[in-house]
C-alpha cells in the first residue's frame, strides 16, 4: 500500500488525498493533522524517509492506516458527577459538574466521555451543548508502543473536556474500559485532585484515574492507568479516626 501511494505522480497523489479529504474533514477534527500524526507513528516501523516524501503523500500513507471509528454508537451510560474545576462567573446556589460516562462503540468496545454542565440555584440540570467533534487524549511518552502498566494522558490544548474521550490504551484494556467514577478528594494543604476509587482485584480494564488540579492548568491533565489485577485500589482518607 505504501509503495503504491510512492509510485503516484504527484498529481494523482494530490487528487487521492482531496477525495479522502472531501469525505472525511467535515466530520473530523484537525484531519490533516491526524494524518500526519499517523505517518508519523509508522515511519520508523515501515523504514521510510519522510524529508523524501512530499506532505500530500505523507497524508495519503497516514490515511490509509487510519479507521474510523464512531466511540458512541451504541450506548452512553453510567454517568456520574462531580463539582467542576472552574466554577468562575457561577451565581449563587448555582454549581459547574464536569460529568463522566461510559461510551460503548462498535464492537462494543467502551472509553469514558466527558460533559460538562450547570446545576442551577433551582436544582435544573443544563448540559454544555456537545462539540460537534471528539478528540482522543494524548498518550504520554510512548513512542508508538502501546504502552502498560501506568500511563499518563492529557487532553489536548484546543480541545474541551466536553470532547474529549479516553480511550482503551494498554492490552489488558483491549475490550474496552469500564465505568470512571470520579471523586474530589482535598488534602491538607487546600490542594485537590478527582480520584477514582475502583477497585481492581481481577480486572485491570477498570480506568484507575486521576487528575490533579494545578494553578493556571487544572482540568488539564488526566492521569490514566490500569492497575495491575493482583492489587486494589481504594481511596482512605488518612484524616479520619486521627489517623
Amino acid at each position: 500500500m505504501v509503495s503504491a501511494v510512492l509510485a503516484m505522480r504527484p498529481e494523482e497523489a494530490r487528487a487521492q488525498l482531496a477525495a479522502v479529504l472531501k469525505d472525511f474533514e467535515a466530520r473530523h477534527w484537525q484531519t490533516r493533522r491526524v494524518f500526519m500524526t499517523r505517518y508519523d507513528e509508522i515511519e520508523a516501523l515501515l523504514g521510510l524517509d519522510g524529508a523524501a516524501i512530499s506532505d500530500e503523500k505523507r497524508q495519503l500513507i497516514g490515511a490509509y492506516f487510519c479507521h474510523e471509528y464512531s466511540y458512541a454508537a451504541a450506548a452512553i451510560m453510567n454517568p456520574s458527577a462531580v463539582p467542576h474545576f472552574d466554577q468562575s462567573g457561577m451565581p449563587a446556589g448555582s454549581l459547574r459538574i464536569l460529568m463522566a460516562m461510559r461510551a460503548v462503540g462498535e464492537g462494543h468496545i467502551s472509553s469514558i466521555a466527558f460533559r460538562e454542565g450547570i446545576i442551577t440555584d433551582d436544582r435544573k440540570l443544563k448540559l454544555a451543548p456537545e462539540p460537534p467533534f471528539a478528540t482522543a487524549t494524548d498518550v504520554e511518552d510512548h513512542e508508538g508502543e502501546i504502552p502498560q502498566g501506568t500511563v499518563t494522558v492529557h487532553r489536548h490544548r484546543d480541545s474541551t473536556l466536553s470532547g474529549t474521550v479516553i480511550f482503551p490504551i494498554t492490552h489488558a484494556q483491549s475490550k474496552g474500559l469500564e465505568d470512571l467514577r470520579l471523586v474530589r478528594f482535598e488534602h491538607d494543604d487546600g490542594s485537590y485532585e478527582w480520584l477514582d476509587p475502583v477497585r481492581t482485584d481481577a480486572d485491570a480494564r477498570f480506568p484507575g484515574v486521576r487528575s490533579r488540579a494545578d494553578d493556571g492548568q487544572r482540568g488539564a491533565q488526566q492521569g490514566h492507568g490500569a492497575v495491575p489485577p493482583q492489587n486494589r485500589w481504594e481511596i482512605h482518607d488518612d484524616r479520619a479516626a486521627g489517623r
